[in-house]
């Protein structure tokens, strides 16, 4: 992963797509991501999700602005595949979906009423971009809506296990290549202020996994990111068979009877004045 990949493209492509990951992330919907904006959507809006993966989010508010229209965009060209074929499986006919980079909006000027994106911002370094032609597509008075993990956001029991071990190294290899920290959505209030967004509000919530199904996608996601990880064997952070048995710990970790792992996710809204 390079520093411009990082600003060009979407944290699922740019950190690769697992079976585990996939499932985990199709799992997501409207009314738990993108909660903290649902209140404000209208019948007959027009709505962009951007980073929208595999579009279930984006079928959800889909729903919730009928007979308005949600477009979902990201830059994988299969997680696009995916988000249509969600689509056509839910017999929602106001949603569509295409490939398109969030610095390089193919929408002109004041085109949209909401602009949303869930864990996306959080992946570029330089943010103002990406806020900066969000904002362009909102009409005057429109609405934009962004959640992102927050700082320290890893609750995990038992405490000083393989999990946190691993989420330790994870960071530490971003901040080695002087990259973004993935974890600094309590910031995103500030952003979409700096960003030229009014009366910006932040709110909160947490995604929790303490059942053995959840805690099994779980553990299967972060194994990949053990096994897939070359920079801490090549800096010497960890040698190959150590990494077998740190994605081997966790496949164990999920097992216990008292295994737990929860996350913060932090969100913000704000208007375009107008």
């Amino acid at each position: 992963m390079t520093t411009n990949r990082q600003q060009e493209g979407s944290p699922q492509q740019t950190l690769g797509w697992s079976p585990a990951l996939v499932d985990r992330t199709a799992r997501r919907t409207a009314q738990k991501e993108a909660a903290f904006l649902l209140p404000y959507l209208k019948p007959g809006m027009r709505l962009l999700d951007c980073g929208c993966g595999p579009g279930t989010i984006t079928i959800g508010l889909a729903e919730a602005v009928a007979p308005g229209e949600a477009t979902g965009i990201d830059i994988g060209a299969q997680q696009i595949e995916l988000a249509r074929a969600n689509a056509a499986q839910s017999d929602t006919a106001n949603v569509r979906f295409q490939v398109a980079d969030v610095l390089k909006l193919p929408f002109e000027d004041n085109f949209f009423d909401v602009v949303y994106a869930n864990t996306l911002i959080m992946y570029f370094i330089d943010k103002a971009p990406a806020l900066k032609e969000m904002r362009r597509v909102l009409r005057p008075g429109g609405l934009i809506g962004i959640r992102d993990l927050g700082t320290n956001g890893d609750v995990v029991w038992p405490p000083d296990g393989p999990l946190e071990r691993t989420i330790a190294l994870y960071l530490k290899g971003f901040h080695y290549r002087g990259a973004w920290d993935p974890s600094n959505g309590q910031g995103n209030r500030g952003q979409l202020l700096r960003a030229g967004f009014v009366r910006c509000q932040a709110s909160a919530d947490c995604e929790a996994s303490g059942t053995p199904e959840s805690l099994a996608l779980v553990a299967e996601v972060w194994k990949m990111r053990v096994l897939a990880s070359n920079l801490w064997v090549e800096q010497g952070w960890i040698d190959r068979a150590g990494q077998e048995r740190l994605a081997q710990d966790i496949g164990e970790w999920a097992k216990r009877p008292d295994a737990f792992h929860s996350r913060l996710f932090c969100s913000a809204i704000g208007w375009k004045e107008g």
